[in-house]
């Protein structure tokens, strides 16, 4: 899923509990004959950890926050299951649009109790409804998608307050993936539409591991097994839980 968010001014500097986000991009199954299904995050995966996304045309120019946001449903089949990944970056949009869509605060995005949120994805046929809040008007709910490359690169900036997902080492062997956001864009008909690639990695769909001699342990909420998994088993934190037979994760006991 992806929104945006109006900063009114510098994003630099706007109190970001002010933001009200609106949505212009989702996906969610593509193909639930077989569980746990075909996703749009597989397509994310396959196409170099990218997602392009329109910007509205008719958007006013000025700065926003596009949010980027992935959740992880492996256990979502219990209230407060789902994994949400937000990754926020800064965009200034030009060109003579006059709208600023109504957006929600991101404290009411969601609730534990939506359909698409509390959800077992282990059945066949699942038709799974997207949460948050509907599409703005005039936007398609994806465009096509391709494999694309990243044209540049910044440092992720970490916010005050509660780690959510985020994993931290402090082992002096870790071998760390950082949390990145990068973006190109694509010029479309007029200045103020355009398609942006957003590429993303997660601790939903990379893990970091520490090494201890040759043995890899996993860290801290990382995926530790199911069925045909590969990678560590041992949790280098906490203790590997089996989800069901398809996802076991590294949580605290």
């Amino acid at each position: 899923m992806d929104y945006l968010a109006a900063c009114h001014g510098d994003c630099s500097s706007v109190d970001k509990e002010s933001l009200e986000f609106f949505k212009i991009d989702e996906a969610g199954i593509l193909d639930s004959s077989s569980a746990p299904g075909r996703w749009a995050s597989d397509v994310l995966i396959e196409n170099n950890n990218s997602w392009l996304v329109q910007i509205p045309a008719n958007l006013k120019a000025g700065q926003y926050v596009l949010r980027h946001e992935t959740i992880a449903l492996h256990s979502a089949g219990q209230q407060n299951g789902a994994q949400n990944y937000p990754q926020c970056v800064n965009i200034e949009v030009t060109g003579d649009g006059t709208e600023v869509p109504a957006g929600v605060k991101g404290t009411e995005l969601y609730s534990p109790t939506d359909a698409g949120i509390t959800v077992n994805i282990y059945t066949s046929g699942l038709d799974y409804k997207i949460p948050g809040p509907a599409l703005i008007d005039g936007v398609p709910a994806t465009v096509e998608q391709v494999s694309s490359a990243i044209t540049a690169s910044a440092s992720a900036t970490i916010g005050s307050g509660s780690s959510g997902g985020v994993v931290t080492t402090s082992a002096g062997g870790a071998v760390t993936s950082a949390t990145t956001l990068v973006t190109s864009t694509r010029a479309a008909a007029t200045t103020s539409a355009a398609e942006t690639t957003v590429a993303s990695t997660t601790a939903a769909q990379t893990a970091t591991t520490t090494r201890t001699g040759d043995v890899a342990a996993q860290t801290l909420y990382g995926q530790c097994g199911g069925m045909n998994w590969g990678g560590p088993t041992a949790c280098a934190e906490g203790t590997c839980t089996e989800y069901n037979p398809y996802y076991s994760q590294c949580v605290n006991a």
